[in-house]
């Protein structure tokens, strides 16, 4: 920065702090940076040499214009990145929905599976206390009501002929 024979103080770029202030004022809510990367020129003249004011201006738009494609172009880019991964979670979402519903049905299985194995059991463990209280202790355990009926069978007749022994000896030889 250098003092003017004015008394104002020069800026970079050839602004003066009076018109720097201004530029604050009126561009206070936009980004300053960004505007000065769009719109300044990247070529700033020379004391010597003499500004030609709209080959500047012109090249400033043409820069402008070229980063607002850029940008429209990158943008355009993002969405489409941004509606791909969208539709990627919507899948993978909907893919996961499903396998919870299975998983939900798997469960739903297994309990009444398991209902029934306990149903099973209490009622198999009936059927051989009932045998045990009869018969004595028996070898059945946890099997169907026919299995269970050949056993008590071979079981009766077993006691039908140790009774026959006992009352005629001679018929356990034939």
């Amino acid at each position: 920065m250098q003092p003017s024979e004015q008394g104002i103080t020069q800026l970079p770029f050839g602004k003066t702090r009076l018109q720097d202030k201004l530029h604050q004022r009126v561009f206070s809510n936009v980004v300053v940076s960004e505007l000065q990367r769009i719109y300044t020129p990247s070529m700033q003249p020379t004391e010597n040499q003499a500004l030609n004011r709209y080959s500047v201006c012109n090249y400033s738009t043409e820069l402008g214009i070229a980063q607002l494609l850029a940008d429209k172009t990158r943008l355009q880019e993002e969405s489409r990145q941004r509606k791909l991964m969208i539709l990627k979670l919507e899948n993978e979402a909907h893919t996961r929905e499903q396998d919870l519903y299975l998983l939900e049905q798997d469960l739903h299985n297994v309990r009444k599976e398991l209902e029934q194995a306990k149903a099973d059991r209490e009622r198999n463990q009936g059927r051989n206390v009932s045998v045990s209280n009869f018969y004595g202790t028996t070898h059945v355990i946890n099997c169907s009501s026919q299995d269970m009926a050949l056993q008590l069978g071979n079981e009766n007749r077993m006691i039908n002929r140790a009774e026959n022994v006992e009352h005629n000896p001679w018929e356990s030889e034939n």
